[in-house]
């Protein structure tokens, strides 16, 4: 039988979304590849779950469930001494990044927020009400210049330029 993986004890604060509602957790022990909680609300067996701490996103499946406490198996590799050192020493202006493993180490992106897409959006909107305007103006002008240059062409002559 395989030896467990070395699990550290720790006692944080967090956030946890399971389904589609936030509570708050606690954090028991943590390793590379899952970690114990203790909530008010615990997830069934088999669930979800994203855990928030501070610029982290964690990702993972309730492996446990018992009383108050539960075990997940995250989905990516944790770097647990970026999850225990205080968040407000990294930035947390910044948006939750999900964690990347040791394989991909690409970096972090800023994940988008509703209001930036929003106004991403009513931005183009209205670039292609703007452009939409235009086209239809540019239109309408050579339709009625084209319309009225005979009229105008026989009005010049009759006034003899």
């Amino acid at each position: 039988m395989k030896p467990r993986e070395q699990r550290k004890k720790v006692l944080i604060r967090a956030r946890m979304r399971a389904t589609a509602t936030w509570s708050d957790v606690c954090i028991l022990n943590i390793s590379s590849r899952g970690m114990q909680l203790q909530a008010s609300r615990m997830p069934e067996r088999g669930t979800y779950v994203e855990i928030r701490r501070g610029p982290h996103t964690i990702i993972g499946c309730v492996a446990w469930a018992e009383r108050h406490r539960f075990g997940i198996r995250a989905q990516d590799v944790l770097f647990v001494d970026a999850i225990v050192a205080d968040p407000s020493e990294s930035d947390t202006s910044r948006s939750p990044t999900p964690y990347v493993s040791v394989e991909r180490r690409a970096a972090p992106r800023k994940a988008a927020s509703p209001d930036n897409s929003r106004l991403v959006g009513r931005a183009m909107e209205f670039a292609c009400l703007g452009i939409l305007v235009i086209a239809g103006g540019t239109i309408i002008y050579g339709a009625a210049e084209s319309a009225l240059a005979a009229p105008l062409a026989s009005v010049s002559n009759a006034l003899g330029d």
